[in-house]
């Protein structure tokens, strides 16, 4: 049971980590904080048209990754020689009780870009090109949705495959009118809904099988959708 249900997890990883990104443009401003916390400060406002993605860290707040120029502050301790160390870590002022910032890749080994530095001259203001998390409530979030059509949605067509037993809907969901699924003993995992493209599913119907197509991704849908191309056959 546990290794089968290991199994699962790790193909479903699998094909959410070759999914694209949910990526967006903002419409309006939007404060983001530095982590999902209601004592966190902000630490960016993000204006109008700043293309942006979205995650789900938990049922309360929303992660939101964006690339951005920002000046930030670290200690120099990190800069060896002018250069980021390994494990660097940027804050919004010069001082240890500042919030941190989460990046979203690596700098190490990137040159400094220095415009300043603090009075202890134990800090460097630096300017930083680089991709960013920061966070807003789901609240927040939702009311952007519902007030300023904040986002909207890009196309990001990607090929993917996943693995699992082909099933119909009871009722379609979009264009969708499968699923595939993997079940451990009787919990039932879903891992995509299916739109038919250019194979027949119905003859696939129950089949365990590897389906590739294209991914696709919806707001508010946290299940992605596979446009099936090609079917290979695992087991019955």
């Amino acid at each position: 049971m546990k290794s089968a249900l290991t199994a699962v997890l790790l193909l479903c990883a699998a094909f959410l980590y070759a999914a694209p990104e949910n990526v967006f443009q903002i419409h309006g401003n939007i404060q983001l904080y530095a982590t999902p916390s209601d004592s966190s400060e902000v630490i960016v406002t993000l204006k109008e048209g700043t293309p942006v993605s979205f995650h789900s860290p938990d049922k309360n707040w929303v992660r939101v990754d964006f690339s951005k120029t920002m000046d930030v502050w670290v200690a120099v301790c990190f800069l060896q020689k002018g250069v980021y160390t390994k494990d660097v870590i940027f804050r919004t002022a010069p001082s240890a009780a500042s919030s941190a910032l989460e990046l979203r890749e690596p700098v190490f080994g990137r040159k400094a870009v220095v415009i300043g530095s603090d009075r202890s001259g134990h800090w460097r203001k630096v300017r930083l090109d680089g991709k960013f998390s920061g966070y807003l409530t789901r609240e927040e979030f939702k009311e952007s949705l519902k007030k300023k059509s904040a986002f909207r949605v890009q196309k990001l067509p990607m090929m993917s495959t996943a693995f699992g037993r082909l099933l119909p809907l009871e009722k379609p969901v979009g264009q969708a009118t499968y699923k595939l699924v993997y079940k451990v003993d009787r919990a039932e995992y879903l891992v995509a809904y299916v739109i038919p493209d250019k194979v027949n599913l119905k003859l696939w119907e129950n089949w365990m099988i590897y389906l590739s197509g294209e991914s696709i991704w919806v707001p508010s849908i946290y299940t992605p959708f596979l446009k099936g191309a090609n079917i290979f056959p695992a087991h019955r």
